[in-house]
């Protein structure tokens, strides 16, 4: 198995993790429309479409996702651990993305909800938007530069400090 099959593999899996938690989210919206509005619903349905969408792409189309996310790496046999590495980051920040945006993107939607309801909600709402954006950049720069992860990774490796005796 190369490194562009394992993040098909890896990207299907996901995409199916996604799936699921779209179900899972979408039987708890009865709750939250049945409770607060069809605004509030609104706010919560569009993630889940999202996450349907992503999870098609990631189970349907992850060849074409490996290809654009993966570029190719050499695959000789000293790359191919280097290129295993690459590719098990590149999937982290996929799986960083596939969480974040549609929880960024209901708080983003429940901010503009939470306006007519309850001010005293927005403080809060401003901050998860903050903490969201954190795992967005990162499965973002996960995604475009795993080598600068991997190289520091490699530098901060604990040398044999010699003994002060």
């Amino acid at each position: 198995m190369n490194y562009r099959q394992l993040a098909q593999v890896g990207l299907g899996l996901l995409g199916v993790w996604s799936l699921l938690t779209a179900v899972a989210t979408f039987i708890q919206i009865g709750a939250v429309v049945g409770t607060s509005g069809a605004r509030l619903g609104t706010a919560e349905a569009i993630p889940v479409a999202l996450l349907l969408g992503i999870s098609y792409l990631l189970v349907f189309h992850n060849t074409q996702v490996a290809a654009a996310i993966f570029p190719s790496v050499e695959t000789a046999p000293d790359h191919a651990t280097y290129a295993i590495s690459r590719t098990l980051v590149a999937l982290t920040g996929v799986l960083l993305l596939v969480q974040a945006v549609p929880s960024l993107l209901s708080t983003v939607l429940a901010y503009f909800t939470a306006g007519a309801v309850d001010p005293t909600m927005r403080p809060q709402i401003l901050a998860r938007v903050a903490g969201l954006l954190v795992p967005v950049g990162a499965g973002l720069y996960l995604i475009t530069r795993p080598e600068r992860l991997l190289d520091y990774l490699e530098d901060r490796a604990p040398e044999q400090a010699p003994s002060s005796e």
